[in-house]
C-alpha cells in the first residue's frame, strides 16, 4: 500500500489514525547497499530530519566520527574521495535495501560541479524496483567496469543481462541543481511516499539542461583489494549503455518504518594492538517492535571471528548490562596470538518478533601489530600508500580510522614518523606524539613530519594558542593557529610560494624559478603564526600568510605543513609529489632517514608530461583526450587497436609547453579496445580506451 492511500484513510477514520501514528514514529536514513547485506540505517529524529532539509545538517555527519559507531557499508574510507561526472540526459543509479518494511520519505543527492564544464540546470529523480539482485560474477567484469547492455532503436541489446531498471515506484520529479550541497526531494511532493515492503529499490538521477552540460556527485572509490568493494553504482551513457563500477555513491534515503525492525547493533571497533592474549569485544544492541511492544528485545546474539582469514568461529554473547531491549553484550575472542596476526570479526543478533528479524554487521579487522621497518606512516581513513612510491613500501602503516588511536608503546619503537592526510581523528592521539618527541636524545633524536589540511581545524577545538611549555610550540614551532580555511574559494587552486634556499622547500623554489607558479590543488589550507626559532618554508602568495615551517632541537627535527603536500603542482599541470625533489624527499634527507628507505629520483623527461584517461570511457563515436607537457618538445599522439596496428595519428609535431585537448572521432571504427599513446622526445605513456557502438 503506498503512503498516499494510508494518509487518506487516516483522515477518514480517527481511531485508525491513532494506531497508524503510533506505528509510524521510526525515522532512519539509509546508505547504499552492499550485496548480501541490508543498507546501513541510522535512526534519526524529526528535528534532525528538518535540519537535513534545511541544509543545517549534512547526512554523512550522522554516520561518521561518532564515538560509538554502527557499521556501514562504506565506513572508515572517507566521505566522498572522488567526484563522479554525469552528462545531461545520461543516468546514474544507486541501490538500497532497507532492513525492514518502510515508506520512502526523501532522497538526498550530493551535487558538485564537474571540473570546468558547464553546470546543468537540474536533475530528474526516479525510484524503481531492481530487475534482478544487485550482485555480479567476477567473470563478467572487464577491467574496472561491467557492461550490462544498451538501448538501440528502442530495443535492448544486453550482454547477459536485462535492463537494470524494473517497475517504477515514484517519479519522475525535477530537482534544481544547487552546487556544493545535498539536494533533497521529498516523495510527498508527488502525493505519495512509496512502500518498500522491506524489499530493495533503486534511486536514479538524470541531469537536464543545455546539451553538453554536466554535474558531478560524490562517490567513494573502493580498491579491488578492499573486501567492501562490492558496493556498486551504475552509469548509463547515451549510445554506450549501462556500465557498473566499484564505487559507492554518497546518496541518502530517509525512510519511516511501520513494521517490526531488526535489532540495531552499535559498537566501538576494537583497534589494533600489541597484546597477544584473548580479547573481549562488546556491542550495544537495541531492539523495538513497532507492531507489538511485548515482543521487543533480543532473542540471541553471537560474535563471529576469524584468525588470519581462516574459517569463522562463533561464540554466544552474554548480556552484561541493561535489558534485552537496550543492553550491552560481550564475548571473548580466544587464543594466544602472535605479532602479525589479523583478526576479522562481526556480530549477529535476532529478535523476539513475529516474524523474527535477523541482523548481521559487516566484518571489521584489527591487527596484532608487528614492527618491520624503521619508518612509521600514520593516516586517518585514507589509503595513501600509492602516494609514497619512492619509499617502496619500506615503512610500517597505521590507520587511525581502521587501527584506532596510536599509543605510547607503538610509537616508542620508531625514530621517524610521517603523519599525512585528513586527520579529523587526531585529538585522542595528538599528545602521544608530543610525549614521543620528548623522549628523543642527542644520540637518538625523534623526527616528525606532519602535513594535513584538517589538523589545525581539529586542534582548534582545544584552542588556537600554544604557550612555550606546550609541545606544539616547543617542538613544532607553532605559536598560534589562524586564520583557518582562509581561502575564499576552497574549490579553486591556491597559489603559494616556497622559500628560496630553504632546506625543505628550496628545491621546489629552484624548480619553479621565475616562470612557474606553485599551486595547491584544492585550496584547503590553514595559516598559523610560527615561533621565533622556527624556519618558514611556505607562504600563501596573496597575503604572505605562513603555511609551513620546520624546527630543530638537540633531540628532534620536525616539519609542519598546514596543507596536504601531496596536492602541490605547477601549471602546466605537473605533480610534484611523485619526485625526489618534492617535500618528502627533502624532509627524509634532512631527518637522516636510513638511505635504504629512500631511492633518489630526479625530474627527468619521462616525468615532465602526462596523458590523462580519455572521457567518456567507454565511449560511443567520439571521446576527449587531454595531455600536458612541461617543456617544449616533439609530441606524437597516436591510436592503436588491440592487434597493435596504428589506426589514427592525432598529433605529430613540435608543441610548446601547456595543457592540450584533442577529440578523437571513431566513426567508422568497430567496437573494441583501443590504446592511445603519447610520445614526447622518445618517452611514452599509454591509456586504454573502450569503443562501444
Amino acid at each position: 500500500m503506498n503512503r498516499a492511500i494510508v494518509m487518506g484513510f487516516m483522515l477518514w477514520n480517527f481511531c485508525l489514525t491513532a494506531a497508524v501514528v503510533a506505528q509510524e514514529t521510526s525515522l532512519a536514513i539509509l546508505k547504499a547497499t552492499l550485496p548480501g547485506f541490508k543498507s546501513d540505517a541510522r535512526a534519526i529524529s524529526q528535528e534532525q530530519l528538518q535540519r537535513l532539509y534545511d541544509r543545517r545538517l549534512l547526512p554523512h555527519e550522522l554516520f561518521e566520527f561518532n564515538h560509538q559507531t554502527e557499521l556501514d557499508t562504506i565506513q572508515n574510507i572517507g566521505f566522498g574521495n572522488r567526484d563522479w561526472g554525469v552528462a545531461t540526459y545520461d543516468s546514474l543509479l544507486c541501490c538500497f535495501d532497507p532492513p525492514a518494511p518502510c515508506y520512502i520519505k526523501a532522497v538526498g543527492i550530493q551535487v558538485q560541479r564537474w571540473g570546468n564544464t558547464k553546470f546543468c540546470d537540474g536533475f530528474i529523480i526516479r525510484l524503481a524496483k531492481p530487475n534482478y539482485p544487485w550482485d555480479f560474477s567476477d567473470a563478467d567484469w572487464q577491467g574496472d567496469s561491467l557492461f550490462l547492455g544498451v538501448w538501440k532503436n528502442q530495443a535492448w541489446q544486453g550482454h547477459n543481462f536485462e535492463p537494470p531498471l524494473g517497475r517504477q515506484m515514484w517519479g519522475d520529479f525535477p530537482v534544481t541543481a544547487v552546487e556544493n550541497t545535498v539536494c533533497w526531494a521529498e516523495m510527498i511532493w508527488l502525493g505519495e511516499e512509496p512502500d518498500t515492503g522491506g524489499e530493495p529499490f533503486q534511486v536514479v538521477i538524470v541531469p537536464y539542461g543545455e546539451f553538453g552540460s554536466n554535474m558531478a556527485t560524490l562517490t567513494t572509490r573502493l580498491e579491488p583489494s578492499d573486501p567492501r568493494d562490492k558496493v556498486k553504482l551504475a552509469h548509463y551513457r547515451e549510445g554506450a549503455g549501462w556500465f557498473v563500477y566499484n564505487s559507492a555513491l554518497n546518496w541518502y534515503v530517509v525512510v519511516e518504518y511501520y513494521g517490526n525492525k531488526p535489532p540495531r547493533i552499535t559498537f566501538d571497533r576494537a583497534g589494533s594492538t600489541m597484546e597477544l592474549g584473548p580479547r573481549v569485544v562488546t556491542c550495544a544492541i537495541v531492539d523495538e517492535d513497532a507492531t507489538d511492544a511485548s515482543k521487543a528485545g533480543v532473542r540471541d546474539a553471537f560474535l563471529h571471528f576469524s584468525i588470519n582469514r581462516s574459517a569463522y568461529d562463533s561464540v554466544a554473547m552474554e548480556l552484561k548490562s541493561g535489558t534485552i531491549e537496550n543492553g550491552i553484550w560481550a564475548a571473548e575472542i580466544p587464543g594466544e596470538h602472535k605479532a602479525g596476526d589479523v583478526v576479522d570479526y562481526y556480530f549477529s543478533a535476532s529478535d523476539r518478533g513475529s516474524p523474527a528479524r535477523y541482523v548481521v554487521t559487516y566484518p571489521v579487522t584489527y591487527r596484532i601489530f608487528e614492527k618491520k621497518q624503521e619508518l612509521l606512516l600514520i593516516v586517518s581513513g585514507e589509503d595513501l600508500k600509492s602516494f609514497f612510491p619512492m619509499l617502496e613500501n619500506k615503512y610500517d602503516y597505521w590507520d587511525l580510522g581502521l587501527d584506532g588511536p596510536i599509543f605510547d608503546q607503538l610509537v616508542q619503537q620508531y625514530h621517524h614518523i610521517i603523519q599525512c592526510g585528513e586527520l579529523y581523528r587526531i585529538l585522542e592521539s595528538d599528545d602521544v606524539i608530543g610525549r614521543w618527541i620528548g623522549t628523543g636524545t642527542t644520540n637518538e633524536p625523534k623526527n616528525y613530519f606532519l602535513s594535513s589540511d584538517t589538523w589545525a581545524n581539529a586542534m582548534a577545538a582545544r584552542g588556537t594558542t600554544f604557550g612555550p611549555s606546550d609541545w606544539h610550540n616547543a617542538y613544532l614551532g607553532i605559536e598560534s593557529l589562524g586564520p583557518l580555511d582562509f581561502s575564499h574559494d576552497p574549490w579553486s587552486a591556491l597559489p603559494l610560494n616556497p622559500v628560496a634556499d630553504d632546506l625543505v622547500s628550496g628545491k621546489i623554489a629552484s624548480f619553479c624559478g621565475d616562470s612557474l607558479q606553485l599551486y595547491l590543488q584544492s585550496g584547503d589550507a590553514d595559516a598559523f603564526t610560527p615561533t621565533d626559532d622556527a624556519a618558514v618554508c611556505f607562504r600563501d602568495s596573496a597575503r604572505g600568510l605562513v603555511l609551513g615551517c620546520h624546527k630543530e632541537g638537540e633531540a628532534f627535527k620536525t616539519v609542519f605543513l598546514a596543507f596536504d603536500y601531496r596536492f602541490l603542482f605547477t601549471k602546466p599541470q605537473f605533480w610534484l609529489s611523485y619526485h625526489y625533489d618534492n617535500l618528502l624527499g627533502r624532509v627524509l634527507e634532512w631527518f637522516g632517514t636510513p638511505i635504504s628507505l629512500v631511492r633518489a629520483k630526479t625530474v627527468d623527461r619521462a616525468s615532465s608530461f602526462r596523458l590523462h584517461q580519455n572521457y567518456p570511457n567507454p565511449f560511443n563515436t567520439q571521446t576527449v583526450i587531454e595531455y600536458g607537457i612541461l617543456t617544449p618538445a616533439h609530441v606524437q599522439l597516436t591510436i592503436f587497436n588491440l592487434a597493435g596496428g596504428r589506426v589514427a595519428t592525432l598529433i605529430d609535431g613540435h608543441q610548446a609547453a601547456g595543457d592540450f585537448r584533442m577529440v578523437w572521432n571513431a566513426h567508422g571504427f568497430p567496437t573494441g579496445i583501443y590504446f592511445c599513446k603519447l610520445e614526447v622526445d622518445g618517452y611514452q605513456q599509454t591509456q586504454k580506451m573502450i569503443l562501444i557502438k
